[in-house]
């Protein structure tokens, strides 16, 4: 995340590293964009979408990209991780 988004979030991106989504924010369960993060794990194609939402009385749209890394049957949900270096 940019710093942008760690404002509006009132999260850190380094706070948020190898944790579930599920952890961070479990309100989020069922939304239509963790359904779509559900997707690009259960079919490894990657996610370039723009979502709108209200928080603190905001009107955000949220860009966000997701492609599976990897997956562990320890963590059904996906997680938020830096990329690994090629």
């Amino acid at each position: 995340m940019n710093e942008a988004a760690e404002a509006i979030v009132h999260e850190k991106t380094e706070e948020m590293m190898n944790q579930a989504i599920l952890e961070i924010h479990p309100e989020n369960k069922g939304s239509s964009l963790y359904n779509r993060y559900i997707h690009v794990v259960e079919s490894g194609e990657p996610l370039l979408t723009e979502t709108e939402f209200t928080r603190n009385g905001l009107a955000i749209t949220l860009s966000s990209s997701c492609a599976l890394a990897g997956w562990s049957s320890a963590s059904p949900s996906p997680t938020l991780r830096k990329p690994s270096a090629s």
